[in-house]
């Protein structure tokens, strides 16, 4: 990065780089969304438009936002009120989009879109215990139903969400054209993080196996679904019960990666090491990963870990449906096994390198760029947008 200068080419004004959320910013938010590389060589704002939203989570780990907006009306204010040409830039999804987008073009702005969970959504949409009213009843059906024919998705969108698209998404796939003016095709989020931790330093010594937790029962986001929420108390009986089982079959003992949002206590995991913070460190030396879905999962792929995948009857129709059938939708892909924690029998630990390897060819890597970050990619596209301008950027 040492040859990148601050971008006010020929003496006009930079732009602007404005980040906005639905949940408010946590450390995370400062990688995944390339804010502290960005932050080197553009004016940058972070605002937080969870009261917008009506999302009111704790988050533990929140950093304070430039501009924290109650109402549709301060946000339409802040946007009026900018000096000179900026570039929205958010991780909000695209069904969400919609409520703030006519304020954008209002103040003909334009807005980017970098985030991690396409690919967990379209391993939902694609697996057939989406296709199963058992799972969430007809409505759920008919969703994925629209999501899988473009012939009606592609109308459907335009009915519901109106003109709402980005105009430049990042991201490995474009799974949804119509969700974008300009697809601008870069390596998976979690990529950067990967290398960036390739080589690191132990956090524990000694072999392990490592549950990368994601809070199942526990994130702020199953407060605002309409389905049940998982029975917490025999959700963690059920873990233990394998933790217990796969320290008998593999002779590693259990760590748990945990999620900034679980909330666990020493007892939770009876005893178990509960790690904060260290996740990518912690798969860096792991024996074996599992869990449910979490993006963390790519950083294990990446690094040839082998990896397993946690469910049970009663996740497949509660509000943590999404995350376990993602997960099990991304076992199939690895052929790595997918476990029923209740029916617990032996399970392969080893990696089938030839289904990672079109894994990463198809979801994780541009073939493109090789030998460039994603946050490189990024900050090109932006100092080309700064020293063209927003329409020829």
């Amino acid at each position: 990065m040492a040859d990148r200068k601050p971008a006010h080419p020929g003496g006009d004004p930079a732009v602007k780089v404005i980040f906005l959320t639905k949940t408010g910013f946590v450390r995370q938010h400062l990688q995944d969304m390339y804010i502290e590389a960005v932050r080197g060589l553009f004016e940058v704002e972070l605002w937080d438009l969870s009261a917008i939203y009506k999302r009111h989570d704790e988050l533990p780990n929140r950093l304070e936002s430039d501009k924290v907006l109650q109402s549709f009306a301060e946000f339409d204010q802040a946007l009026a009120a900018i000096q000179g040409p900026a570039l929205i830039v958010t991780n909000i999804m695209f069904y969400s989009l919609k409520r703030i987008y006519p304020y954008i073009k209002k103040h003909h702005l334009e807005v980017a879109a970098i985030f991690k969970e396409g690919l967990f959504s379209y391993l939902n949409e694609i697996s057939w215990h989406n296709l199963d009213p058992r799972n969430g009843g007809l409505i759920d059906v008919l969703k994925i139903l629209v999501k899988r024919l473009n012939w009606i998705r592609i109308p459907y969108n335009r009915l519901v969400n109106g003109q709402a698209r980005y105009d430049y998404l990042f991201a490995t796939n474009n799974f949804y054209p119509e969700y974008a003016r300009q697809f601008i095709k870069v390596h998976y989020v979690k990529y950067d993080e990967y290398l960036a931790f390739r080589g690191a330093p132990q956090v524990l010594a000694g072999p392990y196996a490592l549950f990368l937790d994601s809070a199942a029962t526990t994130h702020p986001t199953y407060k605002y679904t309409s389905r049940r929420n998982l029975d917490g108390d025999r959700y963690i009986r059920l873990m233990n019960e394998f933790f217990d089982y796969l320290e008998a079959q593999s002779g590693l003992p259990v760590v748990i990666a945990a999620h900034p949002k679980a909330g666990y206590t020493e007892e939770t995991f009876n005893g178990r090491p509960i790690i904060l913070g260290q996740t990518p460190a912690l798969i860096e030396h792991c024996s074996f990963a599992f869990g449910h879905f979490t993006t963390a999962f790519i950083n294990a792929i990446l690094a040839d870990k082998p990896v397993g995948f946690l469910y049970y009857r009663e996740m497949l129709r509660c509000g943590q449906k999404f995350i376990t059938i993602g997960g099990m939708e991304l076992g199939k892909l690895l052929q790595a096994p997918v476990i029923n924690l209740e029916k617990l029998k032996p399970f392969p630990i080893e990696v089938n390198q030839a289904a990672y390897d079109r894994f990463i060819d198809t979801y994780v890597l541009d073939a493109q760029h090789p030998d460039q970050t994603t946050e490189a990619i990024f900050l090109d596209f932006l100092q080309a947008y700064a020293a063209k301008g927003p329409a020829n950027a």
